[in-house]
């Protein structure tokens, strides 16, 4: 059985894909996120861990970069002390470097976020906060629409009614899936030539 499925895994992962980074696709999927961070104050520090699923859809503008809204739900947990669910929009934009073709491409992606977190135990307290990630990695085409990924990330996080911010690295998996009618439209032009 695992012979089988390293087999299945080998084949789907080299056939034959055309990635679709043109001009005029969408770009809808998600990714999760573990991240482990120190956060400092004026006069504390602590050890943070963050869960983080965040969906997103993008459409891009020209080949190969696209821009669009990232959602986000995060649990962070402080120390043993605190969790605090975070709900966060995020405009985002993206760059694939390599050639459209490319089986394996690399990216990198850059975010601004507006972020609202409430306390969930011992209490009711709200907090904003904005800051920026910017990760890069490999997509993986497993086939002409959908891409595997792997990011490795910095963001930075400022909570707007104090003076904590929290920085981190992160690294992250993501699944992608390309579709519309740029790729349609390339045919057409090709067959009109």
């Amino acid at each position: 059985m695992k012979k089988l499925i390293l087999f299945s895994l080998f084949a789907i992962t080299t056939s034959v894909a055309s990635s679709q980074l043109n001009k005029g696709q969408w770009l809808i999927g998600g990714e999760a996120n573990f991240t482990s961070s120190n956060f400092e104050s004026s006069n504390n520090e602590s050890k943070t861990s963050i869960i983080r699923l965040s969906p997103k859809a993008g459409y891009f503008i020209i080949d190969k970069f696209a821009a669009g809204l990232r959602f986000g739900y995060d649990r962070t947990k402080v120390s043993n002390a605190f969790t605090y669910n975070t709900y966060s929009v995020a405009p985002f934009a993206r760059y694939y470097f390599l050639p459209k073709e490319q089986k394996v491409n690399l990216f990198a992606d850059a975010s601004y976020s507006l972020n609202s977190s409430k306390q969930e135990l011992g209490g009711s307290e709200r907090m904003n906060s904005n800051g920026y990630l910017i990760q890069a990695g490999p997509a993986i085409f497993l086939n002409q629409s959908v891409a595997l990924e792997f990011t490795l990330g910095y963001s930075r996080i400022k909570q707007n009614s104090n003076d904590y911010k929290t920085s981190a690295f992160q690294t992250g998996i993501g699944f992608q899936i390309h579709f519309g009618r740029g790729k349609v439209k390339e045919i057409e032009n090709n067959g009109n030539r």
